[in-house]
């Protein structure tokens, strides 16, 4: 009898694990036996792993290894080196989604900042956890301004970074800017809040 034990769903960007159960009453040993994984996308195409990962028992599978979006299929594969032709097969169904994106801007969730002085917002730090650097994935930024509850009268760049000139910013206002990454239909926001202030705060480091 051979078993696999294997979630239903996973992430791209997730690390997977599979064991394997045999067990049988025909008086064979582990050692008298051999054993195969094989993987193959919704699409029937294999999934190309390294052969010793799939000659183990366990598989480990990377993280960003299998397709997003699809279903994958794992198949173990016993039998004894003494009747290579009689198999013994147990599978899994994976429905692999795609992870989601991570937006931050840099600097923390909320600032103090002087009106006569620049002030730049950057979202460089978001990604996307399934990319790779094979396969990278391009982001899109959209960056909106809410002052009091209502728009805020500046126009914003879409771009990854924001550079607001001294005086754009009226003092003695909190002003909340919020950036959107998008790659495809995944999306994801971070906000920053700015206080303003007549006079430019003390730089302070730790």
């Amino acid at each position: 009898t051979v078993l696999v034990s294997a979630p239903t769903e996973t992430v791209r960007s997730a690390g997977l694990q599979l064991q394997s159960t045999l067990s049988h009453s025909c008086g064979g040993t582990l050692s008298g036996m051999a054993w195969e994984w094989r993987v193959r996308a919704a699409n029937g195409a294999t999934v190309e792993l390294p052969a010793a990962l799939l000659a183990q028992r366990s598989l480990s599978i990377p993280p960003n290894t299998l397709p997003a979006g699809s279903a994958v299929q794992l198949t173990f594969s016993a039998w004894f080196l003494s009747s290579p032709g009689t198999r013994y097969e147990a599978g899994a169904t994976i429905d692999v989604r795609a992870s989601a994106l991570v937006a931050q801007i840099s600097g923390g969730s909320s600032r103090l900042v002087g009106v006569d002085e620049r002030l730049e917002l950057s979202g460089d730090e978001s990604y996307d956890p399934d990319a790779t650097a094979s396969a990278p994935t391009t982001l899109t930024y959209e960056w909106t301004c809410t002052r009091g509850g209502g728009g805020c009268g500046l126009s914003l760049p879409a771009s990854a970074t924001v550079s607001l000139a001294p005086g754009a910013l009226a003092a003695s206002s909190v002003y909340l800017f919020e950036l959107r990454v998008s790659a495809g239909p995944r999306s994801a926001t971070a906000s920053v809040s700015i206080e303003t202030q007549a006079e430019t705060p003390p730089s302070v480091r730790i």
